[in-house]
């Protein structure tokens, strides 16, 4: 699971949530067809869900809630999990993508979502956003 490692500038976002969707503090979220939703393979990182909440079966319709997330930039650092492969130090700048519960997958064939930036020591990484 990715948690908020530093905050760049606070840009703060809100957009109505995808239905059906339970959303954790700290959830990595992206916008997907118009609708905020948690982060997966492939997907633009957005930003930091801020709070749980879950939204209705017709939230993009209906309810039309709003879920407010820390939008990430520049600056903004992750830590991430990594449970498939090995990172080290010589992988600082290589880009990776996450997995379908936001862990940092090595094997997955085209990376373009998370850049290592630093390694803390051999179970904690930081990342930042992949332009």
């Amino acid at each position: 699971m990715a948690r908020l490692y530093k905050v760049g500038r606070e840009l703060w976002g809100a957009e109505v949530g995808t239905n059906s969707v339970a959303f954790s503090s700290k959830d990595l979220v992206a916008i997907k067809s118009g609708f905020l939703d948690k982060a997966t393979t492939g997907d633009k990182i957005e930003g930091v869900c801020k709070e749980t909440i879950t939204m209705d079966s017709d939230n993009q319709t209906v309810a039309k809630t709003k879920v407010n997330f820390l939008k990430v930039d520049d600056y903004t650092e992750i830590e991430a999990d990594i449970v498939w492969g090995t990172i080290t130090q010589a992988n600082v700048w290589s880009t990776f993508d996450i997995d379908a519960n936001q862990d940092v997958d090595v094997t997955l064939g085209t990376p373009s979502q998370l850049r290592l930036i630093r390694v803390i020591n051999s179970t904690k990484w930081v990342f930042q956003r992949a332009k």
